[in-house]
């Protein structure tokens, strides 16, 4: 019986694991191109509660094995009021309050209204070294946006980014050498 029952125990434990796994191709898609390789970084988003925004970020990168390479980062703001312009976007270390990478004046792409919020969506560059450390904050990330009339979203790490950053974070840094 010891030996059902090890069987059945292991059975039950590899069930478990395997049920807890994450798959990587959830977090980061991976497009071979003739010169290039395309990742595409699923979306994250975070909620800020004064102003009450969503702020849904991701992020592509487009590498041909130059330290040059840049990371396209398109995000999403959704509010009950619109918002039609950010002044910069800062990546911060929210323990030591270092800034990783300020992103000037992002570029909106379209304002549209939809049931219930306002859908603005941006566009800005980051070179591949700050994506990467901005990835390497971990549960440490902090994102600020900054609007022109001199107000202010924060926006902190939650279960969705350390999760999805510490995958695509092994897997770029592993792969971009």
């Amino acid at each position: 019986m010891p030996i059902r029952s090890f069987t059945l125990l292991l059975g039950l434990l590899l069930l478990v694991a395997t049920a807890t796994a994450q798959k990587s191709s959830n977090y980061l898609k991976r497009l071979e191109q003739t010169d290039r390789v395309l990742y595409f970084a699923t979306p994250v988003a975070f909620k800020a509660k004064n102003p009450k925004v969503v702020f849904e970020a991701d992020f592509t990168l487009n590498y041909s094995g130059q330290d040059s390479d840049r990371v396209v980062l398109h995000f999403s703001l959704l509010s009950k009021e619109p918002l039609k312009a950010v002044d910069s976007l800062v990546f911060s270390d929210a323990s030591s309050g270092e800034t990783v990478v300020r992103c000037a004046e992002p570029g909106q792409m379209f304002l549209e209204r939809g049931k219930k919020n306002w859908h603005t969506r941006f566009e800005t560059q980051l070179s591949q070294e700050a994506y990467l450390k901005v990835l390497a904050l971990g549960d440490r990330f902090q994102a600020e946006l900054f609007y022109p009339e001199g107000r202010k979203s924060r926006f902190t790490a939650n279960k969705d980014w350390r999760r999805s950053s510490e995958i695509v974070y092994l897997i770029l840094s592993n792969e971009l050498r």
